[in-house]
């Protein structure tokens, strides 16, 4: 079976909004796209069957819906890659890296191999946020650069404390540059570690996208963190708004035509 990797920009799929929701979290072992595609009304798109940082990655904090946790007293981490920098940032003047958590909490990072931790445990119960400033932590010392966020990884220990679980369900870095400007960087891959015992939803997190190597069809389901599942079923593209409603792959160019669907409501733009 051939494998895909989807670096390309999603400028032929519509997206049409969804009326129902999806009630049951796809799963996958092997599928025959990978990686992530950009799409300029929703950011990025993943296509990736891995780790647990879909469970952290959401706008809004979703407390247990999913959540990484562990009811182990042994401390337990994840690390996960992050979102990139627009190319408009040339330097950086701040970093902040917060995380909203149930137990103990401790925050690490890895850049370019080298791991370290930045804090001390925290503890919060039922829900606590911490932040933490990485401004005077960056690994060898010096100035952080954008070369430095494109390599880094964000990393979490948690455990229980006082019989209740470890839990952490959402993480993000904030970067200030020099003009300015803040841009809120969100987990987008999984890093060298995933540890943490308990995902909320299982293993089944991992999830993926296909296509039929005589038709082209697509299937499947890809995630982002703007707008969560979003399907290329045919079963769900029946009433696409126009033109050709199923997700199809040109094979011979690997041009795509046709809808996917967010399976959630998000609005007509």
């Amino acid at each position: 079976m051939r494998k895909i990797c989807l670096t390309l920009t999603l400028i032929l799929l519509g997206l049409s909004v969804a009326i129902g929701v999806l009630s049951q979290v796809p799963t996958c072992t092997s599928h025959d796209f990978a990686g992530y595609a950009w799409s300029s009304n929703i950011g990025w798109i993943s296509f990736s069957c891995n780790g647990h940082w879909q469970l952290v990655d959401e706008v809004i904090a979703d407390d247990d819906l999913t959540v990484a946790w562990t009811d182990s007293v042994i401390e337990e981490k994840d690390f996960y890659e992050i979102e990139e920098l627009p190319p408009s940032v040339t330097s950086i003047v701040n970093i902040d890296v917060t995380a909203k958590y149930s137990g103990s909490l401790k925050f690490y990072m890895i850049l370019d191999g080298v791991e370290g931790v930045y804090t001390s445990s925290s503890t919060a119960i039922p829900w606590g946020v911490a932040t933490t400033d990485w401004n005077s932590h960056r690994p060898g010392g010096g100035s952080w650069t954008v070369a430095d966020i494109d390599n880094l990884q964000i990393g979490f220990g948690i455990s229980s404390v006082f019989g209740f679980p470890g839990k952490i369900t959402q993480a993000y870095v904030e970067i200030t540059d020099s003009l300015g400007g803040t841009h809120i960087l969100r987990p987008n891959g999984t890093g060298d570690y995933t540890n943490i015992s308990n995902p909320s939803v299982g293993s089944d997190i991992d999830y993926g996208v296909d296509f039929d190597e005589t038709t082209g069809l697509m299937s499947g389901y890809a995630w982002s963190s703007n707008i969560g599942w979003i399907s290329f079923n045919a079963s769900d593209l029946s009433s696409c708004p126009s033109g050709t409603c199923d997700a199809t792959i040109d094979l011979p160019t690997g041009n795509i035509i046709g809808w996917a669907r967010a399976m959630s409501p998000v609005g007509e733009d």
